[in-house]
């Protein structure tokens, strides 16, 4: 058209970053997407403005306008086209509410993944310019709730409930990620940082057990469930269960230090709190042939030996006790 012509006349003899090229180059960018219908020449135009002055307000409030109607009508490739403009003038811009406004927009018709960018980076905004935690936190679960498996974002979630007093309502937001996703290694992750949580932030020992019992059901022989339910257990006074964690731990560790402790754990517990001597004995046996001289594990045995059925066994214990020799 001639008043398209007459402003790229304008752009071109104007000087850079003058008012005048600027005030064409966006009259330009309106005709070319008005009056020609062609979006990629007009948002050419934006972007050499914005370049310029990313703050144009009349510029912002013209492209905001035109993403809005786009977002209204379902015009994903127009409202895809004005957020790759938009989003970085307003960044360059440091206007950072205009910016998230853009971003909930892109959110309803960019892909997954990028999804993800796009709430982390209104979560970063929130949580670093605008003071407020707690729409970090909402922006944080909305990536949790859409794509469960991102599970880097799991610790700052964590530190903005712990600030918002709100770990429980995370808990919840965890069980229901869990319920969205089916992928073994994202539920485990999941379910581990739900017994963390009731074990060493919200103090709920019973709700921590059954939590990493689950752990435990999905990986029987996880090295962190087994060590937690074990000062549970402990905490508890429940015996019975403790015994069947410890033994779990012996049958797994491969150090003699490791083994020993866990044996002479097993022989006390017997002993002093199941009355099962037998079992006691058995323990503390298995205890000796790892360290022979221990003080501890033959005393044990002292108390535990009948001198009728194992009266070699109990000379042999009470001469290493008298020597101090194994």
């Amino acid at each position: 058209s001639e008043r398209s012509d007459v402003l790229t006349r304008i752009v071109a003899v104007a000087e850079k970053g003058s008012a005048t090229k600027v005030r064409a180059e966006f009259e330009l960018g309106k005709v070319h997407a008005e009056d020609l219908g062609d979006l990629t020449r007009a948002l050419a135009s934006f972007c050499e403005v914005l370049e310029v002055d990313p703050s144009h307000a009349e510029m912002r409030a013209y492209l905001e306008e035109k993403l809005q109607d786009a977002a209204a009508d379902g015009d994903v490739s127009t409202t895809r086209a004005l957020v790759a403009v938009l989003v970085p003038a307003l960044r360059r811009a440091r206007t950072w509410e205009p910016l998230i406004a853009v971003l909930r927009i892109a959110v309803s018709v960019e892909a997954p993944a990028d999804r993800v960018a796009a709430y982390r980076e209104m979560a970063r905004i929130h949580r670093e310019f605008l003071a407020r935690p707690d729409l970090a936190f909402e922006d944080l679960s909305e990536i949790l709730r859409g794509s469960p498996s991102t599970l880097e974002i799991h610790d700052e979630l964590e530190d903005l409930a712990k600030q918002l007093l709100v770990v429980e309502d995370l808990v919840s937001r965890y069980e229901a990620a869990l319920s969205n996703s089916t992928d073994d290694d994202t539920r485990f992750a999941i379910e581990r940082r739900v017994a963390r949580l009731w074990s060493n932030v919200l103090g709920d020992r019973d709700r921590a057990v059954l939590a990493w019992q689950r752990v435990l059901e999905r990986r029987s022989a996880d090295v962190e469930a087994l060590r937690a339910m074990d000062g549970l257990f402990v905490a508890l006074g429940r015996w019975s269960a403790l015994v069947d964690v410890l033994e779990k731990q012996r049958d797994l560790v491969e150090d003699d230090d490791a083994r020993y402790a866990l044996l002479s754990r097993l022989g006390a517990l017997y002993e002093s709190k199941l009355d099962e001597k037998s079992e006691a004995l058995d323990c503390r046996r298995k205890a000796r042939a790892i360290r022979p001289g221990e003080r501890d594990t033959l005393e044990a045995l002292e108390r535990l030996l009948d001198a009728q059925t194992s009266a070699a066994e109990l000379y042999d214990v009470l001469d290493a006790l008298c020597s101090g020799d194994p």
